[in-house]
């Protein structure tokens, strides 16, 4: 069970109003740039500013696998490429994400996974200068009260899946975000009590030196 889990979590001004413009939901054909409207384009320029904007974010999270399976814990994100989720009790799981890999570790075992970051996505969430029109394949945006969700599709290379991220649909803040593997199986990360700004020690985002177990 534990393996499984390790490997699904892997695998501002206005806003109200532009949400109440969007239809539900808006599937883009393909990837051309006209597939969305003018209120479309600006909402997702500004959610990738507002992304940008933040290098150091941390809270409280909760974890849904795809058999209902919940965890909970804290997270710490310093971009570009750091990223450490602690598992709390009876969890024995620590995600430690370093720039170049990811490892997960299982802390009860004394045993590291790794994996290279860019073929996970946390390649994404990580970036410090990403350009969601250049860099992500955006295949529908919708919009409510609450959320503003973007569908991210990676088709290509070793990450394949699909990436839903949420922001709040007032401030454009990160509150969630849904992977769904090749087979169709989602992972879902909700974020609360969060905070930005607060640095980090750098030795938070080393990854345990376990012995490693590979695929």
């Amino acid at each position: 069970m534990i393996a499984l889990n390790r490997r699904r979590f892997l695998t501002g001004l206005g806003h109200t109003a532009i949400a109440a413009a969007l239809p539900a939901v808006v599937q883009r054909p393909g990837t051309a740039f006209a597939a969305f409207d003018q209120v479309q384009t600006q909402l997702i320029r500004d959610i990738n500013t507002r992304f940008n904007a933040v290098d150091l974010m941390e809270g409280d999270f909760v974890q849904i696998g795809p058999n209902g399976e919940r965890a909970e814990g804290k997270f710490f994100l310093w971009k570009p490429g750091r990223m450490r989720f602690e598992y709390r009790p009876p969890s024995p799981l620590l995600i430690v994400a370093n720039g170049r890999w990811v490892g997960i570790s299982d802390m009860r075992e004394r045993t590291t996974q790794r994996y290279p970051l860019r073929t996970t996505p946390l390649k994404l969430l990580l970036s410090d200068d990403i350009d969601l029109f250049k860099d992500a394949d955006i295949r529908a945006v919708s919009a409510d009260a609450d959320f503003v969700t973007l569908v991210l599709e990676e088709s290509r290379g070793e990450a394949i899946g699909s990436l839903t991220m949420m922001f709040d649909t007032t401030t454009l803040a990160l509150r969630q975000w849904i992977v769904t593997d090749a087979q169709g199986l989602d992972t879902t990360i909700a974020l609360y009590n969060t905070e930005t700004g607060r640095k980090r020690e750098k030795k938070m985002f080393v990854i345990p030196d376990y012995d490693r177990i590979r695929d």
